[in-house]
């Protein structure tokens, strides 16, 4: 069964593997793109899969409803873009329409409910990947780039797997992308034969999946009451016994959202709290400064004890953080794996306790911190407008 909208998110946050494009060959993009002007076929959808295997022509459905204004805003802004259309030149693009009783029956069979939605076929007609809600032009020449090369496709993802098929991690990112194009019905055959293989949640990929049954069955057995109906307490047990640190941890924090939409404030406090504790202890500084981060787009709604939690957090982040810092710039430790420099690395979580700072009304250090860490990444642009954020008079 495919996750529920209301808990795939944040367990799919984490769980995307490095790609491997060697092991999936590009999708074939045909045609002369020289003029830079893609034409949306004319025909239904079934000549358009009959057009696109004659001409080895990728397909690009487009789910665009007037009634949507996203949808409207990417036919009308990032469509049109120059470099969106280079890129669509060579794909046979078709736009459905929901709103017909055939074209409702394409969205049904590729599992399309949310719009706009932008699905790549390669040219035998078998859904590739999806582009879900409004993108700017740049960021989807991007993923168009992406999906070309055939890098976290299904295609992808499938040699990936098959080349390695004791990887439960793949074979989950497999099922995944499997539900996210609408083969939910290899997808769950995935998602069962992970289940009987790690029944416990040993592994990350048993975890998740033995995490997303707990919370599926909460939002089934709530019913159209929603989450002021949730029960909690068969989830946190599923949490205490799975044996991924990256699992519980995660877990714990979706536990925190559902408590909040459920209007439980302390339930979400000491589910925060728990993921905090449920950190390896080599991985505060990273694991650990996306925590803080989290706190920040929700600042607004915090109470004084979420903040206060957020502060302690923060400095203990931070503290070990120029701990290791001092080891890089010594030659004791390992520079960040990302190519990031021992500066940049370090003005990332002080910028975290700036934000913390100034959630708990410490003003002055947050700026403070700000500058300093203007000082360790005068490349990184958003730090000079820190203080302006962080100003008494905010």
């Amino acid at each position: 069964m495919a996750p529920s909208t209301f808990i795939a998110p944040l367990l799919a946050l984490h769980l995307v593997v490095p790609a491997a494009a060697a092991l999936a060959a590009p999708l074939p993009l045909q045609g002369d793109a020289a003029d830079h002007q893609p034409a949306w076929f004319e025909g239904d959808y079934n000549e358009a899969i009959a057009t696109c295997r004659s001409s080895e022509q990728p397909l690009l459905l487009a789910f665009l409803p007037t009634w949507s204004d996203y949808s409207n805003k990417l036919r009308d802004e990032t469509l049109v873009d120059p470099d969106v259309r280079a890129e669509l030149c060579g794909m046979l693009l078709l736009e459905v329409d929901v709103d017909d009783p055939r074209g409702a029956q394409v969205g049904k069979l590729h599992g399309v409910s949310n719009f706009p939605m932008l699905l790549v076929l390669d040219a035998t007609g078998r859904a590739e990947d999806r582009i879900e809600g409004f993108i700017p032009a740049g960021p989807l020449v991007g993923e168009l780039k992406r999906i070309a090369a055939g890098q976290n496709t299904v295609s992808d993802f499938r040699a990936r797997y098959e080349a390695d098929p004791e990887d439960g991690t793949l074979r989950l990112a497999l099922a995944d992308k499997l539900y996210a194009v609408g083969s939910a019905r290899e997808a769950d055959r995935h998602v069962r034969a992970l289940r009987r293989e790690d029944p416990e949640g040993n592994t990350r990929a048993g975890a998740v999946v033995r995490l997303r049954e707990a919370l599926q069955a909460m939002v089934d057995a709530a019913g159209p009451a929603g989450p002021p109906a949730f029960d909690l307490a068969p989830v946190q047990q599923v949490l205490a016994e799975l044996g991924d640190d990256r699992t519980r941890y995660e877990g714990q924090l979706q536990v925190a959202q559902v408590a909040t939409a459920a209007g439980k404030p302390e339930v979400a406090l000491a589910a925060t709290r728990a993921a905090w504790e449920a950190l390896p202890d080599d991985q505060v500084t990273a694991w650990g400064n996306e925590l803080v981060f989290n706190f920040v787009e929700g600042l607004d709604e915090l109470d004084e004890p979420t903040r206060a939690l957020w502060l302690e957090i923060a400095e203990e982040v931070a503290r070990r953080a120029e701990a290791e810092h001092a080891a890089m710039t010594a030659g004791e430790a390992p520079t960040p794996a990302d190519g990031t420099s021992p500066d940049a690395w370090l003005a990332t979580r002080l910028d975290g306790l700036a934000w913390a700072c100034f959630g708990a009304g410490q003003r002055a250090r947050a700026r403070e911190l700000a500058a300093r860490c203007a000082e360790l990444d005068p490349d990184n642009e958003e730090y000079p407008g820190r203080p302006v954020i962080f100003a008494d008079d905010a």
